[in-house]
């Protein structure tokens, strides 16, 4: 299990633990980095750069963890939610810990708000959003579900609102300046809609149809989302306007 840290093109760590698993899902904060492993019982949690093992979970044995988001809020605390055995769904409120010496902290620190199944309203859940007040989730079937992030339920909550996309949600990314999100859906287009559900706009063919879309993500500084096929080719497109500046300039 490896993984390198860069700030721009400049690489500030490389490291390799002696855990034999690879890292399947990775997400992080201002403070801090989470990794699953592909065991996909394991959740790390590292600060520091990526030089100090924070917090160590072991997560439901029979889950599969495929998807994992975080958020730091204004209270400092990390929000994790992982998306296990398809359509269940755990969210997990983890203190950030001060282990300047890289100590472990336990696993004991772990503890799931909640944890059930989801209606995603598919077979297979494709992607996951959070957010400081919700959680959104894309399933195969073209479906969002947005959920209110609510730690005063042990369990989840029913959906605020299902948006029916009407094809495959392959990726999700959020962050952007006016705090909406962009799906890609498997016929090459690109939605974008607000917390609420509301669709803002349907930008169609952004990649030909026959071309699979394998990850994206969007960069505040330059304002740009960033996406990758599965024939290698990578492009960058202008996130307001959504014009491609050409394949290959990744």
């Amino acid at each position: 299990m490896a993984f390198d840290v860069y700030s721009g093109s400049e690489r500030l760590l490389s490291s390799d633990y002696s855990h034999s698993s690879p890292i399947t899902a990775l997400c992080c904060t201002r403070s801090a980095f989470v990794s699953t492993s592909a065991d996909s019982t394991n959740l790390w949690s590292w600060g520091n750069g990526g030089k100090n093992l924070l917090l160590r979970c072991q997560l439901d044995p029979e889950g599969v963890v495929r998807h994992i988001a975080c958020v730091q809020l204004r209270d400092q605390n990390v929000l994790i939610a992982t998306e296990s055995n398809q359509e269940n769904l755990m969210l997990w409120k983890i203190p950030l810990l001060d282990a300047e010496d890289g100590s472990d902290t336990g696993e004991d620190v772990y503890e799931a708000c909640w944890r059930g199944a989801v209606a995603s309203g598919g077979s297979q859940t494709n992607g996951l959003c959070l957010t400081e007040e919700k959680i959104i989730v894309i399933s195969d079937s073209g479906q969002v579900a947005i959920y209110k992030l609510d730690f005063t339920s042990r369990r989840p909550v029913d959906p605020t609102k299902l948006v029916q996309l009407g094809r495959s949600a392959t990726c999700l990314v959020g962050g952007l300046p006016t705090g909406t999100f962009l799906v890609a859906t498997d016929d090459g287009s690109l939605t974008e809609f607000d917390e609420e559900g509301r669709v803002l706009e349907l930008r169609r063919q952004v990649w030909k149809y026959n071309e699979s879309l394998t990850n994206m993500c969007y960069d505040a500084e330059q304002n740009v989302l960033v996406y990758a096929l599965a024939n290698g080719v990578v492009s960058v497109l202008g996130a307001a306007n959504v014009d491609e500046t050409g394949p290959g300039n990744g």
